[in-house]
């Protein structure tokens, strides 16, 4: 009997190996839709960039840079991290070094990076996009170019690189602003962070919207759950550090969202569509410093996720999602608004860093406002 669980055992373990190889051969195997110019990403199409967006969240660390030195690709994730590195390095002097260091640290990752007089944080509209992201925050799509900065996706249509980045510089974009997401799209709506502080440490958190529309998946929409810790060290910087959280059981209460549904040709009226989230659906966050997981996606997007590719369903970040039903006969639905509804997390900054950080465990936290955000004190 022992031997039979050994074996048991032993298979789970290569299949599992097999799968994580699988995904990393899967991004490598697709090469000829992606390529490298100058120093961003260029996808054949918006298809193309799903899958990808979808297949990178698969990744491990190291798995994710492997892949990027394949192609000789530098993301905005892996600059992020680097920055995150020599500030640690830092740490370790003494305060006058720290503040000249890191002054000059601000100067040399302007842009991808937004600094204030206490803190930091990744320009970006969340973690999927930043790894597909060049250190500009953007990324070419077909003949279009997404910059993805943190106040959300704007796309520049028919352009080139250089006029995108002077567009981007004078904030001019030649995207239609509106409701419906326009054809051959990757549009978001990002809620404003929701700020919960206590003692040193401190918990962000936002609700994002995505919008997909393109010949090969139609409309499709998803929302999102953003969030990370941080604590100030002892040099006065709010740091990101490794967290847990999920859901708090409320009594007689699930975790819920609703949804807002729009389309085209008819007005579906202000009456949103509940829909009960996935009690599993922030499993596997501990030890983690930032996450962006998925939290419910329109009906017609499942079968693309499974189309994609088989092991992606059991990623980091697309996994335990609720899925809406069809409702309407009318398929060019798309998603005008999300929130959450009552909805308790329960958040624990771990201890540990540079120079081990304490425990800090805030009470039940609700997410009361996921359009402008806000800030409770504990």
């Amino acid at each position: 009997m022992k031997l039979k669980l050994t074996i048991l055992a032993l298979s789970l373990a290569l299949a599992t190996i097999s799968c994580k190889k699988q995904s990393v051969s899967s991004l490598e195997q697709q090469s000829p839709d992606v390529k490298l110019e100058n120093d961003y990403l260029a996808f054949k199409d918006q298809a193309t960039f799903f899958k990808y967006y979808q297949l990178n969240s698969t990744l491990s660390e190291s798995e994710r840079l492997k892949w990027e030195q394949s192609i000789h690709f530098n993301s905005l994730t892996t600059i992020y991290n680097k920055f995150n590195s020599e500030l640690d390095e830092l740490e370790k002097g003494t305060k006058e070094n720290y503040l000249i260091g890191f002054k000059s640290l601000q100067q040399q990752y302007k842009g991808a990076i937004l600094f204030t007089e206490d803190s930091y944080k990744l320009n970006s509209s969340g973690m999927r996009e930043a790894a597909l992201a060049n250190k500009n925050g953007i990324l070419k799509v077909g003949n279009d170019y997404l910059y993805t900065s943190e106040k959300g996706v704007t796309t520049y249509k028919s352009t080139t690189y250089e006029k995108a980045l002077e567009m981007i510089a004078s904030k001019v974009t030649t995207e239609l602003y509106g409701a419906v997401p326009p054809p051959n799209s990757f549009t978001s709506r990002l809620g404003g962070w929701y700020v919960v502080n206590k003692d040193r440490g401190r918990v962000l958190m936002r609700m994002k919207l995505y919008n997909i529309n393109n010949p090969a998946f139609g409309y499709q929409s998803f929302s999102s759950l953003e969030g990370m810790t941080e604590h100030k060290n002892i040099f006065g910087t709010w740091r990101d550090v490794n967290m847990s959280i999920n859901f708090t059981p409320v009594s007689s209460k699930t975790p819920g969202m609703s949804f807002w549904p729009d389309n085209l040709t008819s007005n579906l009226g202000d009456y949103p569509n509940s829909l009960t989230l996935n009690p599993n659906c922030l499993d596997g966050l501990y030890n983690t410093k930032h996450f962006d997981r998925v939290l419910a996606i329109s009906n017609g997007l499942q079968g693309k996720i499974n189309l994609i590719d088989p092991n992606a369903k059991g990623s980091s970040e697309f996994v335990n999602y609720a899925i809406a039903p069809a409702m309407y006969p009318n398929t060019n639905l798309y998603w005008r608004d999300v929130s959450l509804n009552v909805t308790e997390f329960s958040v624990m900054i771990q201890p540990g860093g540079v120079l081990s950080n304490p425990a800090v465990v805030f009470n039940s936290i609700i997410i009361f406002d996921t359009q402008d955000g806000g800030v409770i004190n504990q």
